[in-house]
């Protein structure tokens, strides 16, 4: 029973310094620091599963920060990374529309027809 508790409070401060940085990261992409949002979120995927609740929304964030920040390659993997390996994301939409950006603005047109 101890060895529960001690899981459980452990699994808690976890997830609690999950969300305060992910916050960090949504801070600096609302303020449009975009170099800053993908060092904090890289460091962030750096010690999180794709199983970790809320790594989707990294995963966007990161996205769109990459797209921002004008690396349309790295963005359009990110968004793959969503559509691929994390199936029961709410954001699917959003990185299929954010796929196709990336792709619109490397200049390949035909395949973001294909994303839109």
């Amino acid at each position: 029973m101890r060895k529960v508790i001690i899981f459980l409070i452990l699994l808690f401060w976890y997830q609690a310094g999950y969300c305060l940085q992910i916050d960090k990261v949504k801070v600096y992409f609302l303020n449009q620091d975009f170099k800053s949002a993908i060092k904090e979120g890289e460091k962030l995927l750096a010690v999180t599963s794709h199983h970790t609740s809320g790594s989707d929304e990294l995963y966007y964030l990161l996205g769109l920060s990459y797209l921002k920040d004008g690396n349309y390659l790295r963005a359009s993997d990110i968004f793959e990374i969503i559509l691929k390996e994390l199936p029961k994301s709410n954001l699917k939409d959003e990185a299929r529309l954010g796929l196709g950006d990336a792709y619109y603005l490397k200049g390949d047109y035909s395949r973001a027809e294909k994303e839109y």
